[in-house]
């Protein structure tokens, strides 16, 4: 999962919001985050226009929003529920992976992108890596269309010396590794995958995992 990083307050229990048309989508992720630690479904609705009243009322930490909605679809929402609840990180939860949809939805203000049929462990951490102020999206996506994700904001690719280690750790983020992940496949702890991401951003000259991954594609190191 490939995440932005921008700090933000811990937060104990994240209070998570789910909007999507299907009832059956919304139970089930009821039911796949019943059982996971720290996080809390505090509510769902079926429509954009149910969904923006609540999260307005209820003011949670993360959206979890269907993009392809009747009436009104979730992209289309997308300001609204940002002015509904200014502190809330809205992730979208879709069943597409097209790269257009994946640009779509994070350029008009999604904090992250999970296709649905996520494990439970990789939808909590989705939501809570994005309560942290970063940006998850889902293995499915990440490789494919990280490349084209703001590409055009990101200056030259400058000729920097990444150590043999910092390559391996960028490769494997660029694949939508997560930190934890990418430590078992090195066997380093993930403090050690920290500070290497930390170098790379450095001497790249660059802020975040998500451009870090750009770069990794466009100079083809994966």
């Amino acid at each position: 999962m490939v995440r932005m990083n921008h700090s933000r307050p811990f937060i104990a229990t994240v209070r998570v919001v789910v909007i999507d048309d299907s009832i059956r989508v919304r139970s089930q992720v009821r039911d796949l985050l019943a059982g996971e630690p720290g996080v809390e479904v505090v509510g769902d609705a079926g429509s954009a226009a149910a969904g923006i009243g609540l999260v307005e009322r209820l003011a949670p930490d993360v959206v979890l929003l269907d993009l392809d909605m009747p009436r009104r679809s979730g992209l289309d929402a997308l300001p609204d529920l940002q002015a509904a609840a200014p502190g809330a990180r809205i992730v979208a939860l879709t069943v597409s992976h097209r790269r257009e949809d994946v640009q779509g939805a994070l350029l008009g203000g999604a904090a992250g992108y999970v296709v649905k049929g996520a494990s439970a462990r990789s939808l909590r951490n989705a939501i809570v890596t994005a309560a942290r102020g970063e940006t998850p999206l889902s293995p499915r996506v990440a490789g494919h269309v990280v490349a084209g994700l703001r590409a055009s904001a990101l200056p030259a690719a400058p000729d920097v010396p990444l150590s043999e280690r910092e390559l391996a750790v960028l490769r494997l983020l660029a694949q939508g590794k997560e930190n934890g992940e990418i430590a078992d496949e090195l066997i380093i702890s993930p403090n050690t995958v920290r500070r290497h991401v930390q170098a790379i951003l450095g001497k790249l000259g660059i802020s975040n995992r998500t451009q870090a991954a750009v770069y990794a594609v466009r100079e083809r190191l994966i």
